[in-house]
């Protein structure tokens, strides 16, 4: 489920950046993989390099930021609920259910 949100965001925020105005299958490839994305950023030269390499940090980052958060909201609620669950009565145990103990004469 998280990787399923971090790609959707990631993908979405590729697509709108500076990555759209490159050639629809290197575009598309970048939207794909990060690694694509980081091999097209690696074979480009000059500002365009600063450009693209800032726009795919800033997709991978707000992916992982809304999914980290996804996570988060996750532990939380099944915290919750495990707070929520009936646990067992405690009891006091009386003289009889106590264990003996043997004396020992020396």
């Amino acid at each position: 489920m998280l990787g399923s949100i971090f790609t959707s965001l990631y993908a979405s925020h590729i697509a709108s950046s500076s990555f759209a105005a490159l050639p629809a299958p290197v575009s598309k490839a970048s939207q794909d993989s990060v690694a694509a994305a980081l091999g097209t950023v690696s074979r480009t030269s000059g500002s365009s390099r600063e450009v693209l390499l800032g726009a795919l940090h800033t997709s991978f980052m707000s992916g992982f930021h809304v999914a980290c958060l996804v996570a988060a909201a996750i532990c939380l609620v099944g915290a919750t609920g495990a707070l929520a669950l009936p646990g067992r009565a405690r009891r006091s145990a009386t003289v009889s259910e106590l264990p003996q103990l043997e004396s020992v004469n020396a």
